[in-house]
């Protein structure tokens, strides 16, 4: 049995969901981490793509079957904090997800590499004018994230 982590704000590209069935083992408890997707603020127009994120949400959790009450299902833990005795298989696919950040998200910020265009077409079946890029928003991004590395590198530095 598979269970997949959704939640009704984000989306999943055209290939996840047969990328996950491609990488289904017949192991209990094999977590697979799509670990490669792409952030979006629709408020302020800016557009991440993020290559590494271990422990993020886009987790399907493959369980031999077994009575109901048995079952831990994806959604049986945090995200990131999965439970020892879980295997973890992290998955690189571009744009294998998709988040969306609004002013409702309780934890989640806009992180990742910023893009500046949306001339590539990141998601079938989605059009490139849903997805309006602010260049001007984009240089604050980057301009924060580089006065955020200064700090962490000279706060870390200091101890």
């Amino acid at each position: 049995m598979i269970t997949t982590r959704l939640d009704n704000d984000d989306g999943l590209g055209n290939r996840s969901i047969q990328t996950i069935q491609d990488h289904f083992k017949e192991v209990d408890k094999l977590l697979l981490n799509l670990v490669s997707g792409i952030m979006y603020d629709p408020h302020a127009k800016v557009m991440t793509a993020i290559k590494k994120s271990k422990n993020n949400h886009y987790t399907s959790l493959i369980e031999m079957r077994k009575p109901p009450e048995k079952m831990l299902t994806v959604l049986g833990f945090p995200h990131d904090h999965p439970p020892a005795g879980l295997l973890i298989e992290n998955i690189s696919l571009d744009n294998a997800w998709l988040k969306i950040i609004h002013e409702k998200n309780m934890k989640s910020r806009l992180k990742g590499k910023p893009i500046l265009t949306t001339n590539k077409k990141y998601f079938e079946g989605v059009s490139n004018n849903e997805f309006p890029v602010s260049l001007i928003n984009t240089i604050k991004y980057i301009g924060r994230r580089i006065v955020q590395k200064i700090n962490d590198y000279l706060f870390f530095n200091r101890q």
